[in-house]
């Protein structure tokens, strides 16, 4: 039905590039202010603004960006930001421009964390992705952590907004924690898991395993 359309199981969520037609779309989503104060930049946006975004990302080599899309209608952008290949690591980014319930919208965000992982860790072989959600966001945050990512740290009073200072909570994954939430996950369903990783990975998780097991040990003995 899309061209350039990624689909993935259940939920009918589906992930296509962003086009041109997108832009007054997408300019509306942002200016909402339930957006507007969980985005960096929180200026009213235009057309023009729109359109430089666009030209910026449709010829960058470090922003992928996506429409999410469930049962047919453009719901959200999604996408991985900073991409840097000699650190491999990048940086998540995903709003909801419609909301339908507070349990649906949970469910598409785990769709979408799942697709970005994929994305970032099979895709561009990264080691690290990380994102940042202002403490106000408790929803976000509890997202994010959720699907598998890690509080990191506190940038303390980075943002302003409606009078008060909030902190901004720093959140990231690296690769060998994802290859092991795979790894589990695909035990659980019986799946052979192991016969699709490249070798080296493969040890990686070995390695992961073990160092799991002797930590239990370790607990247990002391």
């Amino acid at each position: 039905m899309f061209k350039n359309c990624v689909r993935e199981k259940g939920m009918g969520v589906n992930f296509r590039k962003i086009d041109q037609s997108d832009l007054e779309m997408i300019k509306n989503w942002k200016n909402q202010e339930r957006i507007l104060k969980n985005s960096r930049d929180r200026r009213v946006l235009t057309m023009e603004d729109q359109q430089k975004w666009f030209q910026r990302i449709s010829r960058s080599e470090t922003d992928d960006m996506y429409i999410v899309v469930r049962n047919g209608l453009p719901i959200g952008v999604c996408g991985l930001g900073r991409i840097n290949k000699q650190d491999r690591t990048a940086e998540i980014t995903y709003y909801l421009g419609i909301q339908t319930n507070p349990a649906i919208d949970v469910m598409v965000g785990g769709e979408v964390y799942i697709f970005l992982k994929r994305k970032g860790f099979k895709e561009y072989n990264l080691n690290r992705l990380y994102g940042e959600a202002f403490e106000f966001n408790e929803g976000g945050i509890k997202l994010a952590c959720h699907c598998g990512f890690k509080k990191e740290g506190i940038r303390r009073q980075s943002v302003f907004w409606d009078g008060k200072y909030w902190d901004g909570i720093m959140v990231g994954l690296l690769a060998e924690e994802y290859w092991m939430q795979e790894l589990i996950a695909s035990l659980l369903a019986g799946d052979n898991f192991l016969s699709t990783l490249p070798p080296v990975l493969v040890t990686v998780v070995f390695v992961a395993v073990a160092g799991l097991i002797f930590a239990g040990l370790a607990a247990v003995n002391a």
